[in-house]
């Protein structure tokens, strides 16, 4: 139940792949998530720059892919289908 909740409340920031130790995944998100605010905010703020709005563009493109993946997970973890890692200690062990 707490992996639905945050899927669905923080999950464009990755809060459910931080939870199931998706780290590399949930820093993807997180970053896309920042990049994209800060590139709306400059764009907003009439910074005449020419690489903003090419920067805005590359980055919302990145942010539409982190939003597909956030439903994607939501849509597997409320049918039961959401793979979350499993650590073995027999994974650990040197010979």
């Amino acid at each position: 139940k707490s992996l639905l909740l945050y899927c669905i409340f923080l999950g464009i920031f990755g809060a459910h792949n931080y939870y199931v130790g998706k780290f590399i995944k949930a820093i993807y998100m997180t970053t896309t998530f920042v990049f994209m605010t800060l590139f709306m905010i400059l764009k907003n703020s009439g910074v005449g720059i020419d690489f903003v709005n090419y920067f805005y563009t590359f980055v919302a493109l990145l942010q539409g892919v982190t939003i597909i993946m956030w439903i994607w997970d939501l849509i597997s973890i409320c049918f039961n289908k959401f793979k979350v890692p499993v650590y073995k200690e027999e994974f650990s062990k040197k010979d």
